[in-house]
């Protein structure tokens, strides 16, 4: 009788350290999954800054390419203007003769 209840102690004390072995476990693997979830947060927060400098400079660059672009399309029509005033009648002579040519 004794061996039977020396095998169920060892039995029952065995099951206790394969629980508490297993609850260990159970709290590394947990705290992996919080480590793992601080890691991705931290780089979806990276990535958020990555994006939002990305964006930020996109739009400095586009604002500078659109203001050389109103410099040069504000260069063209003078441009167009001081030809106009210096060729401005001729052109409309010529027009004015093709026109009344083809009447």
């Amino acid at each position: 009788m004794e061996k039977v209840l020396k095998v169920a102690l060892d039995a029952e004390q065995e099951a206790q350290n394969i629980i508490a072995n297993a609850m260990k476990e159970k709290e590394i693997c947990d705290q992996n999954i919080a480590d793992a979830d601080k890691i991705k947060d931290k780089y979806i927060e990276i990535a958020k800054k990555h994006v939002s400098d990305f964006e930020s400079n996109e739009k400095t660059n586009t604002q500078k390419q659109c203001e050389q672009m109103d410099r040069q399309l504000e260069q063209n029509i003078q441009k167009l203007q001081e030809l106009y005033t210096v060729h401005g009648q001729e052109w409309i002579d010529q027009m004015y003769s093709q026109i009344t040519k083809k009447l």
